[in-house]
């Protein structure tokens, strides 16, 4: 009898069972669908797979992130392949995005872009945030005091006239001490690979292996007769009317204290002047930002202007004064009772722009050597500089 009631009770049990067991099973999948999913990021539950990373060959098991660490990819800043992005419910956000007060822009990945021009018009720093148009165009905020009080008695002692501006591009703030507007020698030629590069863009002058020999000549080297050539292209064959041109772009640009008069001596070219020549620090400076931002004509001249800088043959002023392997993107000018130098620099404590432009001194590379000196160890330390010659 008591085996009859086991057999009759056996039915019963097993679905019992297979009732218990199904609840686990459902209750398993629910926490996998709605935790481990999340965590682990799985196909099944929506991974993201930029086709850019499979191209490169990643590796799959970067892209699962320790939970220790990011615990749900669901919403905030979170790291992917070494890169910062941003989720909200689950999935990384795009384009433009308001956080905490701050504007930032994450590409077509989702991966926030930094230090560059999103457009023509609009620039992210360091941090990704970015820059209130006001500062951007309205050139930064005047700052870095403890600087310019360095700065100012040196200068006192020095002859002749002195303008120096320095701008940190990484918090926007710059100096400017006596900004006028003085003879430019070869920074004018600055101006005028702006303008060829602005022409290609606008499709008025075609690329070449000839113009490219030009801007190279005119920059790297400081070439005179490169400089007078491109003028004579501007002008259809008339450099006087390139001249001309040329002014007009730099008005438009705002370089408003920046003349070209015509030939730059030597030169085999014939001496052709409308007037007085003219440039100062600010001019210059925003010349080098905007380039360093890659927001002058484009992004891809921007590039390419700033290889130029970056490919200047002589390096006796500014650069004398930084450490080996500093990048130091700088054009060179020099004349009679002239000495400038006007350059982007990018050290571990801060990028920043430098120019410096002196008149009457005799011993005015020396000077540059110690103002360059003393903006540098002003943002990466005392004793910095391999310059020891002028002490405090």
């Amino acid at each position: 009898m008591k085996n009859n009631g086991h057999r009759g009770n056996s039915p019963v049990r097993i679905i019992v069972y297979l009732l218990l067991l199904i609840l686990c099973l459902i209750a398993a999948g629910l926490f996998c669908y709605l935790y481990m999913g999340e965590r682990l990021s799985l196909p099944f539950f929506q991974k993201e797979i930029e086709l850019g990373e499979l191209g490169k060959g990643a590796d799959m098991t970067e892209e699962q992130p320790k939970p220790a660490v990011l615990h749900h990819a669901s919403a905030g800043w979170n790291i992917r392949s070494g890169k910062r992005c941003y989720y909200e419910k689950g999935k990384r956000v795009t384009g433009w995005h308001t956080i905490d007060g701050e504007c930032y822009y994450f590409d077509k990945a989702g991966f926030l872009v930094t230090n560059q021009s999103v457009d023509k018009n609009l620039f992210v720093d360091k941090q990704g945030i970015l820059i209130p148009k006001e500062e951007l165009y309205g050139r930064g905020k005047r700052g870095l005091s403890d600087l310019e009080e360095t700065l100012l008695p040196k200068l006192e002692g020095y002859a002749g006239t002195w303008s120096i501006y320095v701008k940190n591009l990484d918090t926007n703030e710059y100096v400017s001490i006596n900004n006028q507007e003085i003879k430019p020698a070869s920074l004018i030629k600055l101006y005028n690979m702006v303008y060829a590069f602005d022409r290609m863009e606008q499709g008025e002058l075609e690329e070449s292996e000839k113009l490219d020999s030009l801007l190279n000549s005119m920059i790297t080297v400081s070439n005179n007769d490169a400089y007078n050539q491109l003028l004579t292209i501007h002008g259809n064959g008339n450099l006087l009317q390139g001249t001309r041109l040329l002014n007009e772009f730099c008005q438009k640009q705002g370089y408003t204290m920046t003349v070209a008069s015509g030939t730059l001596r030597p030169s085999k070219f014939k001496d052709q002047w409308l007037c007085q020549s003219s440039t100062s620090v600010e001019d210059c400076g925003h010349v080098l930002e905007d380039i360093y931002r890659e927001c002058l004509v484009s992004q891809k001249a921007s590039r390419s202007m700033l290889k130029l800088l970056k490919g200047q043959q002589k390096n006796d002023k500014i650069s004398r004064a930084l450490p080996e392997g500093t990048v130091c993107a700088h054009k060179t000018g020099e004349a009679q009772k002239a000495e400038h130098d006007a350059a982007i620099v990018c050290s571990d404590g801060a990028d920043y722009v430098l120019v410096i432009m002196s008149m009457e001194d005799k011993v005015a590379i020396p000077h540059i050597w110690e103002v360059s000196r003393v903006v540098y160890e002003y943002f990466n330390g005392e004793g910095t500089s391999p310059i020891k010659i002028y002490e405090k």
